[in-house]
């Protein structure tokens, strides 16, 4: 554990982290919708900027630094897809989802192709993964992730090949099939992890980060 996401969690829980131009990292407060900085040695957070939005469910940074994020079903503007100013936090609407019911889940660019993904669809029984239009917002269903148990899937990024997302309720680190959305592999957590969770990769080094959630995590609010 690196440290705590103090300022983050002092207002709501950080729903995802992203790296984006100069900054290493950045979170999104679920509740508020605030952008903050995170320091990866410390995990000190600085800079809180507003959005304008809230109740992301995930966010990803393209090749140029640009953020996108999705929200959810219960939010102001609901299952959209939005892109966000890593240094200003403005934000506009790509467009509709076109899902019912978008929930936690996460978002993750392909580095070696550039496609969106994300999870995951609270209407379906089963966690599914999308591909994501980053023009117009449309999300294309690719296949369920059946995990062995009812899961809830929250922070999703590439390392290297690999496709890994967690899994929340059953605290699992999963490997996915980027084409059909199996379980190619699942590895058991050393410890609960919070169910609004994100996960991001440093190309540059190789190093993996992830914000614990506030919810069900046993050291919530925590960067890892």
């Amino acid at each position: 554990m690196r440290g705590t996401l103090a300022a983050v969690i002092a207002a709501g829980a950080c729903a995802s982290v992203a790296h984006a131009g100069t900054f290493a990292l950045v979170g999104v407060n679920f509740d508020t919708g605030t952008l903050w900085n995170i320091n990866t040695a410390t995990a000190g957070t600085s800079s809180p900027r507003a959005t304008g939005f809230a109740g992301y469910t995930g966010i990803a940074a393209d090749g140029a630094g640009l953020l996108y994020a999705t929200t959810t079903f219960g939010a102001p503007i609901p299952n959209a897809l939005v892109t966000i100013d890593a240094l200003t936090g403005d934000t506009n609407v790509v467009g509709s989802l076109g899902l019912n019911a978008n929930f936690e889940g996460d978002l993750a660019f392909d580095p070696g192709t550039g496609s969106l993904y994300g999870l995951q669809d609270a209407q379906s029984l089963t966690p599914e993964l999308y591909r994501i239009d980053p023009n117009t917002g449309s999300a294309f269903l690719i296949g369920p992730v059946a995990t062995a148990a009812t899961g809830d899937l929250s922070a999703m990024a590439f390392v290297n090949d690999d496709l890994l997302a967690i899994d929340t309720q059953n605290d699992q680190l999963l490997t996915l099939n980027r084409f059909t959305g199996a379980v190619l592999g699942a590895i058991a957590l050393s410890e609960p992890i919070g169910s609004l969770a994100g996960m991001r990769v440093d190309r540059a080094t190789g190093d993996v980060s992830v914000a614990d959630g506030e919810q069900g995590g046993a050291d919530a609010g925590n960067l890892y």
